[in-house]
Order: C-alpha cells, then structure tokens, then sequence
C-alpha cells in the first residue's frame, strides 16, 4: 500500500479532470479508498489530495458532490487533525453550503455525516478554529431537524453531538436553542409509546448526553431530572416492544451519570438488569452449511472454512456489539459514581473482570481492561468513606491481577496490549504501596522481559515493512515504562532488585544509533529508578547519570527533555554520586536553557525541564556548585510555563528563596514582583496553592521601599 500513491496519484488527478461524471465519481470514490488503505504514504501528498477532494464539493453533479464529501470525511479520519487545521477554510464552509435548505436532500444528510467526522478528530487546541463556523453549523443543522426529513434529521443530531463534544464549555451559548427541542423529541416518543419520532430516539437521547456532558453539571442539573424520568419510561418501552433504541439510551445514561453523580444512584436499580443483561450476553460460533439461508443475516459475519467443505462459521455480530456496550456502561458508571457503586462492586466485577481475555471481541477486552481501575477507584473511595476496607481493596485486586497477566501474554494485536499495559500500572498505581507481594513483582518482570527483548532485537532490522512495525513497539515500550514506573513508585527499592534483569536491555536501547523513541524509553526507566530506588539505586546513579549527561546535547528534542530532567532526579537523589558530576551538568544545562528560540517550538520543553534541573542541582548539590554565581541567573530565567510539573518545582524554590529573602531574588525585586502575578494565577497552574500561599507571605516580609516598589503598586499586580 505505500507504494500506491506516486504511482496512483496522477492517475487520479488525470480521471478527475475527465468531461464525464462517470470518470470523476469513480476517481473520488478511490481517493477515499486510498486515504484509508495507504496513510502513510499517502501523507506526503495530504495538500495536494485535500485540494483534489475538496475542490469537487461545489460540482454541478449530485453523484460528484456526494462522492467528494466521502472522500474529505476519510481524510478528516484519517489524517485529523491535521486537516482540520490546515483545510477547514476549505472544507467546512462547503459543508454548510451542502447543509442549506436548497441542496439535494442525500447531500444534506452526507454533509452533516462529514461534520460529524471532521469535528470527531479535533483536539482542544482546536476550539477557537470550531468556534468561528460554529453559529452557522448549529443554524444549518437546527434547520434540518425543524424541516428536513428522518434520516436527514439523524445525521444532523448526531453532527450536533460531536460538535459539542469537541466544543465543550464552549458550547454552553447553544444549550438553551437546542436542548428544549431534543427534549421535546423525546417527550413526543414517550407519550405516543414510541409510535411517533421512535427513529430519532436514539440519536436525541445520546445528543442530550453529549450537550449534558459538554456545558457540564451546573448547566444541566436543572433538566437532569426531567431527562432521566424520559430516559426510564423510554427504556421500559423499549423493553416492551422493540428494542433498537435501548443500546443508546443505555449509552447515554453513562454520560448523564458522569453530571448527575450521587442524584443518579437512585436510577441504578431500573438501569443495571438491562446493562447486565447485555455485558452478560455469550453468543456463541456456529457451524452451518454454506447454503444456508442465514448465512445472509446481516447481523452474522460468515467466513468459509477451507478443508470442511462447504461449511461456514459465524457468529451474532449484534450481540457482540451489544455485549461491548454493556461492557463500557458498566464501566463508565463505575468512573462517574466512585463510592456510590460500591454496592454493586461484587456483581459487576464477576462480569467484567473475565471478560478482560474474552476471545471473540477486541471491543469487548478493552472494555473489560480499561475498567479494572475504575473498579479499583471505586473501593478505594469507599475506603475513604470508610464504607470499604483495605481487605476488600486487596480481594478485587488479587481477582483482577490473574487476568491482566494472562492479556499482557496472549493479546495479539499491539494496541490492545498497550491498553492491558496501561491497565495494569494505573491499577498499581491506585492500589498503592505493597500491592504486589514477591511473586507478582517476579511475574511483572517475567511479563515485561520478553517485550523489551523483542524490541530490542526487532527494531534493529532494516526497510520500511520493518521501520511501521518498529513505530508500533516504540509505542509499546513507552507503555511498559509507565508499568515499570508504578511498580518502583509503590514498591520503591524491592522492585529495583527485581529489575536487575531488565537493565543491561535498557542500555542497549541507550545505543547513539537507536531510535529517539528508544532511548526516551531508556532514559525515562533508569530515572525512574534513581528517584524511587533509594539507596539500592545509589550504586547505579553514576552511569544513569552519565547516559543523561551524554544525551543533555541532543539534538533530538524528546530525548534532550528526557535527559535534562534525569539530571535533576539524579542531583535530588544522588548524593555524592552526583556531586563529582553537578559542574559538567549546570554546563550542558545552561547551554539549552540559553539557546536561541529555546523557549519556544519543540525545544521548549526541554528548556523547562533544564531550567528545573538547575535549580535542583543548587538545591540538592550546593556544596558542588557555586549558587551564589547560578542562582541569580535562574531566577531571570522564571516564570516556567511550558511544562506545568517543572513549572510547580521552580516556583516552589523561588518560594523558599523569598522566604529567606536570598540575595538571588532580593537584588533583582523588581524582575521578580513583575513575574508573580503569573506564577499567582490559579488558572495557569504554575504553582500548588501551598507555594501561592508561601509566595504572598514572604513579598510582604520584603523591604519594598528599598527596591522602589510600592505596596500600591505591589497589590496591583495582584501579590
């Protein structure tokens, strides 16, 4: 499939200057097809393929509109956001020209489906962009669900959906235009028994969701009653008579629960039998002949086996479905209602928990995998309520610990084993100290070993084929470093003696000709170790230290990062060990700290994380460095804004310096009083509340006069 676009692409751009509909269709219709089969390649030429697609959706022919609105959707999910940054000048304005009242019906429908794709892949940076076409969709879209017909309609509030769940708090000037007439679509279907409007039940109840989820609990409290009540009798009708609504309905309430959160306990009881119902469904693989009649069902997969004759394998594709939904609801609950699920706890847990190494549904995996912590938060919560106890705490983990072993072993597919990854450290993380005893620590290492070692000997090979399977483990190793890391956070100097075995691999991945993913891994683990090792990690701090020092002149903007915050870790926590080392690191430190353009681009992180560790380095080593020199010059270098962690430390130890009215800060007020008001400002984040705190009292200790500030002007800054 890579090889496809250069020798396609002109092929293409030759059909679709073509006199004949036929030749054009047929060309957007394969740009679609290409989009989706050869990404990769495919984005070297994204520019060039937006502006093929997108210059068809003003075409005279419906077929051509229709088939270039296809194509742009594809690429929207393909390659989003990337387009949606670059083209929505392109795209959405053709969009809503498709939405008006004078396009062709399908057209209409296909363009508020495009919405739905463009918008689904925006990320939160893109919300000013979404806000200047926002008025205009939501009018198009209103308009349609006043006057346009069913299946125009659902296209439109489902478009309404995924637009307020990229705009989020931003949609809130929206709620009272739309929410009375979703409301009403529902109130229409409940008092006619679900004869009138039952096709867009569905759609308007995960709408109502969406919206409720979007502008937030404050905003919705008011409806949420109403809402729920509409939610119940039209799940009881659905379960007297036909059932297709129930899944969104369903799917629904877990957002609702999510704003609700303790006023929903109340609907749980008529809610969880029919959840249960469907998490608990086991549809089984039947053999049937290849001429059979059902073969055709459109809710079966039907493979043809070789060997048996003609005979065929299928499986109720619904029911999986459904049996994944269930999946997910369970677990959403669990998350929006923390404590107050805890009655259901047992119950859930004996459904979800072996579903974890279902082996007919990746959905059905994930699902039950990412809800192992969110069970876990839940007894852990009650714990603090004192309605739970540590022994209940242990009990689901010890239930949940054979399960996730067993995935991280035997899932095939990449992604869904970084998802068992991922489970198992932030379970780790929310058991706690000593959640793992002896043997699971050696059965973590036995787990983690074998995938370091694959990586270690595959991403070595050479060609392309090679290079996309290498991207994937490089994924994958940073998901082991989140395990590794909850396991020495919780388990400290025990769990560095277990990884033993695991160090030699990481200093192979530390190799100068290893990939900046691969020695990111390394260094990000071997840190790890030195800040939650304690004295069993001292013997290790001179080479960990010694493989940051040699990577702080990187040019690879990810691995100087990783790099120039081990050298903090290791000048807090190592002791001597570091000290011979501190002068050769405020060197390579202060040189990306001072480079042009270092505060900005993707070098920015990176100038935080040296900035940071240079106060760590005067703090924890000032017995090898000369602060008095250092410490002035760090302090021009505040505010930190980039990285919000770096960001808290830093200011933490401007803190300290005030308070002790260090000579660093004092011959430098004015600098320093001018930066406070945003290093104080609770919105950034730039500091805990403790440290604003710290901050306030030690300026007004100061001797303000002496550096020509005034307290007026000290309390227009906001000190």
């Amino acid at each position: 499939p890579t090889r496809w676009p250069p020798a396609t692409l002109p092929l293409l751009a030759q059909k679709l200057a073509s006199p004949a509909w036929q030749q054009r269709y047929a060309a957007l219709r394969s740009l679609a097809l290409l989009a989706s089969s050869a990404d990769k390649a495919l984005a070297k030429s994204l520019i060039e393929v937006v502006n093929m697609a997108a210059s068809f959706l003003g075409d005279g022919v419906v077929r051509i509109v229709w088939a270039a609105t296809g194509a742009i959707a594809a690429l929207c999910t393909c390659f989003g956001p990337t387009v949606q940054k670059n083209h929505h000048q392109q795209i959405l304005p053709a969009l809503m020209t498709l939405l008006g009242e004078t396009a062709h019906p399908r057209l209409r429908s296909r363009a508020a489906k495009c919405v739905v794709d463009f918008t689904a892949e925006c990320e939160e940076d893109d919300v000013e962009m979404l806000q200047a076409y926002s008025d205009s969709l939501v009018q198009s879209l209103t308009a349609i669900l006043v006057s346009g017909h069913v299946s125009q309609q659902k296209a439109a509030i489902t478009a309404v959906s995924s637009l307020a769940a990229s705009l989020d708090e931003a949609f809130l000037k929206y709620y009272t235009h739309l929410m009375p007439g979703l409301v009403g679509i529902l109130q229409t279907a409940a008092s006619s028994g679900g004869r009138v409007g039952r096709e867009l039940v569905g759609p308007a109840m995960e709408c109502v969701a969406c919206i409720a989820d979007a502008v937030g609990t404050e905003n919705f409290r008011n409806d949420a009653p109403a809402v729920m009540e509409l939610l119940m009798v039209l799940a009881q009708q659905s379960l007297e008579g036909d059932e297709s609504a129930l899944p969104y309905l369903l799917q629904a309430s877990s957002r609702i629960a999510k704003c609700m959160g303790a006023a929903f306990v109340p609907f749980l009881p008529r809610l969880l039998p029919s959840i249960l119902g469907f998490a608990k469904l086991d549809p089984k693989l039947d053999m049937e002949q290849a001429e059979s009649n059902d073969a055709g069902d459109e809710e079966y997969s039907v493979v043809t086996i070789k060997g048996m004759g003609k005979m065929r394998v299928s499986i109720n594709v619904k029911e999986l479905e459904e049996k994944a939904m269930g999946c997910q609801v369970l677990s959403s609950y669990a998350e929006a209602l923390k404590e107050h699920f805890l009655p259901h706890i047992e119950e859930v847990s004996q459904v979800l928990v072996p579903g974890i190494t279902y082996k007919l549904s990746e959905a059905v995996r994930t699902a039950c995998t990412e809800s192992v912590s969110e069970l876990l938060k839940v007894v852990k919560a009650a714990m603090e309520q004192g309605t739970a106890t540590e022994q209940n705490l242990a009990q689901l983990w010890a239930f949940a610990w054979p399960q996730l072993m067993q995935a991280s072993i035997v899932e095939p597919d990449v992604d869904s084993q970084k998802v068992v990854l991922e489970a198992i450290a932030e379970s780790i993380e929310v058991c706690g100290n000593g959640c793992l005893n002896d043997q699971q620590m050696e059965q973590l290492v036995e787990v983690m070993k074998p995938l370091i070692e694959d990586h270690v000997k595959g991403s070595a090979a050479e060609g392309q084929e090679e290079e996309d399977d290498e991207s994937e483990d490089e994924g994958l190793m940073m998901t082991v470093v989140e395990v590794l890391a909850a396991a020495l956070k919780t388990h400290g100097a025990v769990m560095v003696g277990r990884m033993q075995p695991l160090l030699p691999m990481y200093g192979q991945l530390l190799g100068t000709e290893r990939s900046s993913e691969d020695k990111c891994a390394a260094l990000n683990t071997l840190v790890e170790v030195v800040e939650h090792g304690g004295e069993s990690a001292q013997p290790l701090v001179s080479n960990i230290a010694a493989a940051c020092l040699q990577y702080a002149a990187s040019e690879e903007s990810e691995v100087l990062q990783s790099a120039c915050y081990g050298l903090g870790v290791c000048a807090e926590k190592g002791g001597q060990h570091f000290a011979p080392m501190a002068q050769q690191a405020l060197a390579l430190l202060h040189t990306v700290a001072q480079a042009p353009g270092a505060r900005d681009g993707d070098y920015k992180y990176a100038a935080d994380n040296a900035i940071d560790s240079v106060g760590k380095v005067c703090k924890f080593q000032s017995g090898a460095v000369d602060t008095a020199q250092i410490l002035p010059v760090w302090v021009s270098w505040l505010p930190l804004q980039n990285d919000p962690e770096c960001a808290k430390t830093s200011h933490a130890l401007l803190a300290e310096l005030l308070e002790g009215q260090h000579a660093s800060v004092t011959q430098q007020l004015p600098a320093v009083i001018n930066m406070l008001p945003l290093i104080l400002s609770p919105d950034k984040g730039l500091a805990d509340t403790a440290v604003r705190e710290r901050i306030r009292g030690a300026v007004q200790r100061l001797d303000l006069a002496a550096a020509g500030l005034t307290p007026d002007a000290l309390a227009s800054l906001g000190v």
